[in-house]
């Protein structure tokens, strides 16, 4: 269920009455009610738990030693141009934004 709330509900935003809709064309209605009310419930729970990690992610940060580490620039088109620096040892995305264009010199 946290799966099914984190992937549809938070990444995708698809609503917590398509979450009940999936539930029951699966079947899984059967173990899990699929009713409104339980499944807002459930998904101010699972937003408490993302805002929990967000604190404990900036608090563990603060804590780790300060190194330098060497990022590898690329591209991707997904539909417009993003620009992206992995990590080189850790395949880990350090920088993503997207691309807005070159600026032209002055």
């Amino acid at each position: 269920m946290v799966a099914l709330h984190l992937v549809f509900g938070q990444s995708h935003d698809c609503g917590i009455r398509s979450i009940g809709w999936f539930l029951e064309l699966s079947k899984l209605d059967r173990f899990v009610a699929p009713s409104y009310g339980s499944q807002q419930k459930f998904a101010s729970h699972v937003e408490h738990l993302i805002g929990q990690f967000g604190q404990q992610d900036e608090r563990l940060g603060q804590q780790m030693p300060k190194r330098n580490i060497t990022l590898c620039e690329d591209e991707t088109y997904h539909p417009q141009i993003c620009l992206v620096a992995i990590e080189r040892n850790r395949s880990r995305i350090g920088v993503s934004g997207v691309f807005l264009g070159y600026a032209a010199a002055a």
